[in-house]
């Protein structure tokens, strides 16, 4: 589950996830204990496991699913973007499996961030076009009130 900080709230939200039925639509992090988990690991800059995940954090551990979890924080630059939360298997991580874990952590960040542009790009390009499409208008009306009332509509 990839949770995103809302910048509006500062609170994390629940974006994407896999074999979920449904995402939450409330804010995460409402209990104590998930925010301090949260905190934890975004502080720690590494893979944090949770083991134990139904008796740590009830409700994560009956959203994913899972007896374990490992949270990975999400960081671009100085800035945390968000956490993504994997189930696990086993309690535990071997050097070689949190190394992965951190490039995959790396790996949604460049994605989040791209997905980003992308979004930002598509909408100058949509206002560079209402801006052409007034101009147009305006320029070639005799009657203002006219083309602006054409163009509104």
């Amino acid at each position: 589950m990839v949770l995103q900080f809302n910048p509006r709230t500062s609170y994390l939200q629940a974006t994407s996830a896999f074999g979920l039925d449904r995402l939450p639509t409330d804010a995460w992090m409402a209990e104590p204990g998930e925010a301090a988990a949260a905190e934890a690991a975004l502080r720690q800059d590494k893979p944090v496991v949770i083991a134990e995940l139904p008796r740590a954090l009830p409700a994560l551990g009956e959203r994913l699913g899972t007896p374990h979890a490992v949270m990975l924080p999400l960081v671009a630059g100085a800035e945390p973007v968000g956490l993504l939360i994997v189930g696990l298997p086993r309690p535990s991580l071997d050097r070689e499996a949190r190394d992965a874990f951190a490039s995959v952590g790396d790996a949604f960040v460049l994605a989040l961030e791209r997905a980003r542009m992308r979004r930002d790009a598509e909408l100058h390009q949509d206002v560079r076009g209402l801006l052409s499409g007034f101009s147009r208008s305006v320029s070639s009306a005799l009657n203002l009130a006219a083309a602006l009332e054409t163009f509104c509509e």
